[in-house]
């Protein structure tokens, strides 16, 4: 199990999908930045929809560090499900950079439930990828604590032209952005869709 900790921290799909994943993961993971660390490793966290893995991951990334966090969901099969729940605590002036790749098959599905704490100046940058699936369910608990704080911050949405910023201050603007983000069309092939991201990005 984490430490307690991470119990505190708020997930984006809810507690029941929370406690979900904790009772059928096989084991939690928890890794630790050191305080003052650039780690130049990305973290990374693979769930196979094909083999129905699930994955408990909590970060700590103590002040002043830095680190990238990599979340990848693959399949192929014609059906399974795999989930991931990922919580992080960044400290003081940490950088963090979180990275989600989900490309599960069409008779597949792929839960998704990341947590983040920031502490005073630090910053989190998070972008997902939906290359496909017959369902995705993503929740990212970092925009309702980061207004609750009085933070204004953005977050870059795909467009036809390319990705755009979306400027948020108030609870208005980001159910104005969620509208946006919620409305963009998952493609239909998700294997021309992975192949091609994999093309641009490694």
């Amino acid at each position: 199990a984490l430490p307690r900790l991470f119990d505190k921290v708020e997930c984006g799909i809810g507690q029941q999908v929370t406690d979900w994943v904790c009772s059928q993961a096989a084991d939690s993971r928890y890794v630790e930045v050191a305080r003052g660390e650039k780690r130049a490793e990305p973290i990374v966290i693979t769930v196979g929809a094909d083999d129905g893995e699930v994955a408990d991951t909590g970060v700590m990334v103590r002040d002043d560090a830095e680190c990238t966090i990599v979340v990848a969901s693959l399949g192929a099969g014609e059906a399974g499900t795999s989930a991931s729940l990922l919580r992080v605590i960044a400290g003081a002036r940490a950088h963090v950079s979180i990275v989600e790749v989900l490309g599960c098959s069409e008779g597949q599905q792929h839960l998704d439930s990341v947590g983040i704490t920031a502490g005073d100046d630090a910053r989190v940058e998070v972008r997902q990828y939906a290359l496909g699936g017959g369902t995705l369910a993503l929740g990212s608990a970092i925009a309702q604590g980061l207004l609750r704080q009085g933070v204004a911050f953005c977050a870059a949405l795909p467009t036809a032209e390319g990705l755009e910023l979306c400027e948020i201050r108030t609870q208005s603007d980001f159910a104005r952005c969620m509208d946006w983000w919620l409305s963009y069309p998952i493609p239909e092939n998700p294997g021309a869709s992975l192949q091609a991201f994999l093309a641009q990005h490694w």
